[in-house]
């Protein structure tokens, strides 16, 4: 497995192309805030994508779950550091978020059976 720190400049066109890539991938979600263990947010969903929001001194990623009919989504505000790891056959992904405010997120991503 291959892994990558993402820079701050290139997050957008980072979220863009692996929310493209991966868009439909069955996903989890783990989430572990400060002073809390770790807990399951998502569990073997639909991954819909990362979206960036921006606002004045602020950044958020937003990774979307679901389908139309049962949507979720997790922000991590404020990003420190983003890695992102991907396996060699290219059947399975993760991103791992450090926040300064709500700790840390990791995102599984694998492709579905078909």
């Amino acid at each position: 497995m291959r892994s990558q720190l993402i820079d701050h400049e290139h997050l957008s066109e980072f979220a863009g192309r692996f929310s493209r890539a991966h868009e439909g991938w069955t996903a989890s979600l783990e989430v572990r805030e400060p002073g809390s263990p770790i807990h399951v947010e998502v569990d073997e969903r639909p991954f819909r994508g990362i979206t960036i929001e921006h606002s004045p001194g602020h950044e958020d990623l937003v990774f979307a779950f679901g389908d139309e009919s049962n949507e979720f989504a997790h922000v991590m505000h404020d990003p420190r550091w983003v890695v992102t790891a991907e396996n060699m056959v290219h059947d399975g992904a993760s991103i791992v978020v450090d926040s300064s405010d709500r700790g840390r997120c990791v995102l599984a991503v694998w492709k579905p059976e078909e």
